[in-house]
C-alpha cells in the first residue's frame, strides 16, 4: 500500500520542500557571512543577529523537507494499535529577548516546531492505517484514519501559521537588511572566502551557538559541509525571499491538505 493522501497533496508537499531547500540555501549564506563577528539586527546583538535568525531557518527548514519526504514515501507501519498523537516542541523564550523582532522569530520557530510535529504523527497513523488495512483489523484500521484526519486537520491549520508567521518575520528582517535597497541589494565576494570546504556550526559566532542551546534546539544538523564559493551573491536577499516563499508553500500545502484529509481519511478510505 501507499500513503491515503492523494496526490495533489504529495506534489504540494514535494513542492513545499524544494522552496525549503532554497530557503536553508539563503539561510546558510547569511549565516556564513555572519559568522566571523556578531551582526545585530534591530538591537538583537545578544542572540547573534542574521546568523541566529539564519542558523534556526536552516534547522527547521530542514526538519520540513524530511518530512515532506517521508509523506512521499510513505510505507506501512507494524505499529497499529495504539493511538497516535502530536506533541510539538516549544522553543524555551527565556532564550531570547522581549523585542517585537526577538517574538517573530520565536513565533515563527513555534509554529514550525508545531507544523512538522502535526505532520509526523498525521504520518505515523497513515502508515497504521494501512497496516492494519493489510492485517485485516478494520476497527484499528478506522482508528487510525481518525487519528490522521485530526490531524491532518490540525496539521493544515498549523502550516497556515507558518505561512502568516515567515511572512511577519521576512518583512521584519527587509527592515534590517545590509544594503537593504532592494534595487541593488548588498552583494558578496565569496573570493574572499577560503576555497575549501567549511562546516556550518564552525561558521556559527558562539553567541549563536549558545542561544540556540539555551532556546532547545538540536544543532546537530548543523555539523553538515557547505562550499562557500558556491553560495548566492545576494546572501540576505535570497535569504527574506526564500523564507517569504517556502512559508507561503506550507500554506499552500495545508490549505490542499484541509481540502483532501476528509475524503482521504474517511472511514471507507481503505475499501
Amino acid at each position: 500500500m501507499s500513503s491515503y493522501l492523494p496526490a495533489s497533496v504529495i506534489e504540494k508537499a514535494r513542492a513545499e520542500a524544494d522552496l525549503w531547500e532554497r530557503a536553508k540555501s539563503g539561510a546558510i549564506a547569511a549565516a556564513i557571512i555572519c559568522g566571523p563577528v556578531i551582526t545585530p539586527i534591530g538591537g538583537l546583538v545578544v542572540a547573534g543577529g542574521w546568523a541566529t535568525v539564519a542558523a534556526i531557518t536552516y534547522l527547521l527548514g530542514t526538519e520540513k523537507v524530511l518530512i515532506a519526504e517521508r509523506k512521499a514515501n510513505d510505507p506501512p507501519s507494524p505499529d497499529f494499535e495504539a493511538r497516535v498523537v502530536a506533541r510539538p516542541r516549544r522553543v524555551d523564550r527565556s532564550a531570547f529577548g522581549d523585542s517585537p523582532l526577538e517574538e517573530t522569530i520565536v513565533d515563527t520557530a513555534d509554529s514550525l516546531y508545531e507544523a512538522v510535529a502535526f505532520e509526523k504523527a498525521m504520518v505515523r497513523a497513515d502508515e497504521g492505517a494501512q497496516s492494519a488495512a493489510l492485517h485485516g483489523a478494520e476497527s484499528a484500521q478506522n482508528a487510525r484514519l481518525a487519528d490522521a484526519l485530526k490531524l491532518a486537520t490540525q496539521a493544515a491549520v498549523a502550516n497556515d501559521r507558518v505561512r502568516f508567521e515567515t511572512n511577519r518575520l521576512a518583512d521584519n528582517l527587509d527592515k534590517f537588511a545590509p544594503g537593504s535597497n532592494f534595487e541593488r541589494p548588498y552583494r558578496t565576494d565569496w573570493s574572499m572566502v577560503p576555497n575549501e570546504e567549511i562546516r556550518l556550526n564552525q561558521a556559527l559566532p558562539d553567541s549563536t551557538l549558545a542561544v540556540l542551546v539555551r532556546g532547545g534546539f538540536s544543532t546537530r544538523r548543523l555539523r553538515a559541509r557547505f562550499h562557500p564559493r558556491e553560495m548566492s551573491d545576494t546572501p540576505f536577499l535570497d535569504f527574506t525571499s526564500g523564507l517569504r516563499n517556502a512559508g507561503a508553500a506550507s500554506g499552500t500545502y495545508g490549505d490542499e491538505l484541509a481540502k483532501a484529509a476528509p475524503k482521504a481519511y474517511s472511514p471507507t478510505a481503505g475499501l
